[in-house]
């Protein structure tokens, strides 16, 4: 803040309101934490994108040194020279997930739906891989592959193919609720709901060690 202890818009901190795709919004919202993507590789941030509690998936575009011009992101429509909001995507459930994102290119996040999907930053739907069970932790991604928890009836901690959601892997043997795994150096590491860490050395396998 300034000399006056008060945050000023415009100067120290930029607002961006999210509602743009609801006409009348009459119900409380709020947002996932943000995931912040680089996409032409200058270092500097061009899109964030955010889950929200009425079930969908924005994207901000921050693209421009000056961020009056920062906004929910738009495209031009069929070259008619009208604008259509590229995003949000709207799913049937809230989105507490934190987006994850891999080259560039595929956004993917859950769902109370109990559901992972996976869009394309155009904002158009590429697959959904449906659980018994709310997703809501954040998924990683590397190597083409992506993993995630679910809680509900499912448990599980699941491995699938980025690309095209194809299962590569299940492991229910474990209650990994709404535990969000991390990678390093080729191992996969998620919490339980058993007190337990757990590494996966072999992450094409699911072969694991506790370590609680």
């Amino acid at each position: 803040p300034g000399a006056d202890g008060v945050w000023d818009e415009g100067t120290e901190y930029v607002k961006i309101e999210a509602t743009l795709a609801v006409a009348a919004l009459t119900e409380r919202n709020g947002m996932s934490s943000p995931t912040v993507a680089d996409l032409d590789g200058n270092g500097t941030a061009d899109r964030v994108y955010m889950g929200d509690l009425l079930g969908n998936l924005w994207a901000f575009d921050l693209t421009g040194s000056d961020p009056t011009g920062w906004d929910v992101a738009e495209r031009v429509d069929n070259g008619d020279g009208t604008t259509t909001l590229l995003w949000t995507y709207t799913t049937n459930g809230q989105v507490h997930s934190s987006p994850a994102l891999w080259e560039n290119f595929q956004v993917y996040f859950g769902s109370d739906d109990g559901r992972l999907y996976c869009v394309n930053t155009d904002g158009d739907f590429v697959w959904a891989r449906h659980t018994d069970g709310f997703v809501r932790c954040s998924p990683a991604v590397a190597d083409q592959k992506v993993y995630f928890t679910a809680r509900g009836n499912d448990f599980d901690l699941y491995c699938l193919e980025a690309d095209d959601g194809a299962e590569v892997w299940v492991d229910g043997t474990r209650n990994y609720g709404e535990c969000s795994p991390a990678l390093w150096d080729g191992k996969l590491y998620v919490g339980n709901l058993d007190d337990e860490l757990l590494c996966f050395a072999d992450t094409m396998s699911g072969s694991s060690t506790t370590m609680s």
